[in-house]
């Protein structure tokens, strides 16, 4: 009996607002970014909006 309650219409979930898209091309290369400015000397990098990511690895040369 348990289990015909469990799937009836009245146990199903409410759903509140979802949040917006995201590109996951603009989370990589904030990600990257982030990667980048992070290190010991550094420590952790606060999060990046794009531009900034974007300028971030614009400026970036590795050094290999």
């Amino acid at each position: 009996m348990n289990a015909i309650f469990a799937i009836t219409p009245r146990n199903e979930p409410k759903w509140g607002r979802l949040s917006a898209p995201v590109d996951p091309e603009e989370t990589r290369i904030c990600m990257r970014a982030q990667s980048i400015l992070s290190g010991g000397e550094i420590g952790q990098c606060p999060p990046l909006d794009l531009k900034q990511a974007r300028d971030v690895l614009a400026w970036y040369t590795p050094p290999h």
